[in-house]
Formats: C-alpha cells, sequence, structure tokens
C-alpha cells in the first residue's frame, strides 16, 4: 500500500480538483509512480489555506481509495480519479497537534519554515508511520498518535499497520459493492441517490472475513441498515437456489410486524430474487462449502 498527501486549493486553481478526482502538472507524476506500477495508494487531501477563497483549513480533512492510474488530461495536466468519492475525516487534523508533527519530515524543521518547505510538493508521498499519525488524531483507529511511531517499531507497527488497513479495505469494500448494485440494495430494490448513498446503505459480505469470505466484489451485497440487520440477525438468510440468489426469511422472521407509522410496510418476500448488478462479472458467486 502507498499513501500520498494531496494539497487541495479548491476553488482557487484551474485544476479542477473535486471529491471525485484531482488533476495537476506533469512534474509530479513521479510521486504517484507506485500507483502507476499497480499499488494500490491511499490519498490523504489536505486543505492548503488557499481553498475556499482564502479560508482554508490548513489541515487534513478526507482521504480516499485509487486502484487506477491517472490518465493524461491534455495541456501538460493529468488527473486521478479516485475509486470512491473522498470520506471526510471525522474531524480536521493540522499539521501539528499535541507537539505531534504528522509528517515526520516536516518536524525537522522549524514552525516558521514549514510552508516554505511544502512549496512544490502538492503530491508528496508519505510514510505508512505519517498516514497512521493522521488517521489516529481524526479517530480512526483508537490509538493516540506518537512522534516516536516508524515503520520500524516492531509490533506496534504491525498493530498500526493492520488497522489502518483495515480502515482502508473497509472503505475500498464498500465503495466497489455500492458502485456494483447501483446502490440499490439488492433485497428491498430501494435505490439511493449517489450522494446520499454514504449513510443510507451499506455493504455486507455474504461470507464474512472470519469465515473465510473475502474483501472482493463478488463476495458483497448491498443492503439498507435495516435489511442488514435483519440479515446480521439471522431473521432471513440470502441464498442460492435454483440458479438464482434469493431472499429467505429465518424461522423466528414471522414473529416480526414490519408496518410503520402512517400504514406503511417492510415487503421481504421469502424466496424473492435479489436485485443484482447489471454487469454479470461484478454479481455474487455460489458460495462453497
Amino acid at each position: 500500500m502507498h499513501y500520498v498527501i494531496l494539497v487541495s486549493q479548491a476553488g482557487q486553481q484551474t485544476y479542477d480538483d473535486s471529491e471525485r478526482h484531482y488533476t495537476y502538472p506533469t512534474r509530479y507524476n513521479a510521486a504517484l509512480a507506485p500507483l502507476m506500477a499497480g499499488e494500490p495508494t491511499v490519498v490523504i487531501l489536505y486543505e492548503s489555506r488557499r481553498a475556499g477563497s482564502g479560508r482554508g483549513l490548513q489541515a487534513y480533512i478526507g482521504w480516499t481509495v485509487v486502484t487506477r492510474p491517472p490518465e493524461p488530461a491534455g495541456q501538460g495536466l493529468w488527473v486521478l480519479t479516485y475509486d470512491s468519492p473522498v470520506v471526510p475525516l471525522p474531524r480536521p487534523v493540522k499539521q501539528e497537534e499535541g507537539g505531534v508533527v504528522m509528517e515526520a519530515w516536516l518536524g525537522a524543521f522549524p514552525l516558521r519554515e514549514r510552508g516554505v518547505r511544502q512549496n512544490g510538493l502538492s503530491i508528496r508521498p508519505v510514510t505508512e508511520a505519517d498516514a497512521a499519525r493522521i488517521f489516529a488524531a481524526a479517530g480512526l483507529l483508537g490509538l493516540t498518535p506518537s512522534a516516536a511511531w516508524t515503520a520500524s517499531d516492531g509490533e506496534d507497527a504491525e498493530r498500526r499497520r493492520v488497522l489502518v488497513e483495515r480502515a482502508v479495505r473497509d472503505r475500498s469494500f464498500r465503495a466497489q459493492v455500492l458502485a456494483a448494485y447501483r446502490w440499490r440494495c439488492a433485497v428491498t430494490g430501494w435505490q439511493a441517490p449517489v450522494d446520499l448513498s454514504g449513510g443510507l446503505l451499506d455493504a455486507a459480505h455474504l461470507r464474512s472475513v472470519a469465515s473465510g469470505g473475502s474483501d472482493h466484489v463478488h463476495n458483497g451485497v448491498a443492503l439498507t441498515p435495516t435489511v442488514h440487520r435483519l440479515l446480521d440477525s439471522g431473521l432471513i438468510r440470502v441464498t442460492f437456489e435454483e440458479g438464482r440468489w434469493r431472499t429467505r426469511h429465518g424461522p423466528e422472521f414471522g414473529r416480526l410486524d414490519l408496518t410503520g407509522g402512517g400504514g406503511s410496510r417492510l415487503v421481504i418476500e421469502d424466496r424473492a430474487p435479489l436485485w443484482l448488478p447489471p454487469d454479470p462479472r461484478l454479481q455474487p458467486r455460489p458460495l462453497l462449502s
């Protein structure tokens, strides 16, 4: 896994930053060489002071994953397309907090010099320890960031690596599954607007990772949170029968009253076929026992 900082100046440049892509001059391709060679890359967005008509937060504000190499956009520019929209961090993180400098290389310079030292580094690689500090400071890892973190501090480094990769893996799996299902619940057929799907749909594993399931889109299904809870509790099941994926009622399903206020009702029929990705290549595969 490769990690890079992208400095966003949205609203202040012609490079067309957005939550889905980032446009940049050719000279920055060197910082993205691992991605161009096929290595998945975690992007962390840093909002500069120039963003937002000079009112930028000067903080790390979000992150996403990129697996596709950048493409030329003409006139000496390239475009980096994110696998899914940028996910805001739980809170913005400053470059230094509580005496901890998030990017270790910046700690070698006094505060007054750090802005100048970042000139010409709008795209820059960072270490896994740097990325972990930013994620931890934002509250994603359940750890307190430390200036002492390095890539070689034994078991602690391995624990951080696992936590960071789990967060990245979960986000990547979710984005791929929801896009494959066109942001539609496989059981109810309800479809969320793409820009609102973040809190309205879940990506569930057909076979859990703990049971040997993978994080591949073939092992995923898009569900509303209510249906996801029904599945996790065993009140419904998803099975492959007679050549089709279907919803089956669990033994206790009949005890549920799915009628809401005003007479609305959540309908989940036994043996009903699932709504599947329109692309057959992305549809789930029958599970092998």
